[in-house]
């Protein structure tokens, strides 16, 4: 069985994203989300709309059901993650 090690050593560099740069990457994750709620469509229509019109995933990989269902799922897209209180006495 291979070890932990031996799994990271295969681990590759990867160029980013022709969509990552901060600006696109809002603007992306905004269309996702109003095709989604607004226009009603699903992950799987997300990924084929978003294939066809050429618009790259991260790292350049094409879009998945997989992939759209973790972005909409996804605690730091939605803005839902928990702040630690600071409380002063």
């Amino acid at each position: 069985m291979p070890s932990r090690l031996w799994r990271t050593e295969r681990a590759r560099w990867r160029p980013r994203s022709p969509c990552a740069d901060p600006p696109n990457e809002i603007e992306l994750v905004r269309r996702i989300f109003n095709m989604f709620v607004a226009e009603g469509q699903s992950m799987a229509g997300i990924s084929v709309r978003l294939n066809k019109e050429g618009v790259p995933s991260t790292y350049g990989y094409v879009w998945t059901t997989g992939r759209v269902a973790s972005l909409l799922k996804s605690e730091l897209m939605i803005a839902t993650m928990s702040t630690t209180e600071r409380r002063t006495v």
